[in-house]
């Protein structure tokens, strides 16, 4: 069934405006974090977020909902390459944790139609 709310390039230039905020805060938390060590939490949240934001703006699967939610569950089949690739996470193991949530709540989200 067509969406016709649906806007794949809107889509697109939302997740890439969110993947450059992330970018920004992650900058910014390197800085926090040499002062206050706690907040590498916030940070491997944010990197998770940065991921896979990064990974959907741009993409032709945002031409529609299914397709945007079959290629997230596809990029769930991921997580192993996921893992080996990421870059910086100060708790590797916390930063997948956020990045599966991340994910399987943005599928969630598609499905009840938000």
């Amino acid at each position: 069934m067509a969406d016709s709310n649906w806007d794949a390039d809107a889509l697109s230039k939302r997740y890439e405006l969110l993947t450059l905020n992330a970018e920004g805060r992650l900058k910014e938390l390197d800085w926090k974090i040499k002062e206050k060590p706690a907040y590498a939490v916030e940070y491997d949240a944010v990197l998770a977020d940065f991921w896979v934001y990064n990974y959907l703006h741009g993409k032709t699967f945002l031409a529609s909902r299914d397709a945007l939610i079959g290629s997230l569950r596809e990029y769930l089949g991921l997580e192993e390459q996921v893992a080996r690739q990421v870059v910086g996470p100060k708790d590797r193991q916390a930063f997948m944790g956020h990045w599966r949530r991340k994910v399987d709540g943005m599928i969630a989200d598609l499905e009840k139609g938000q």
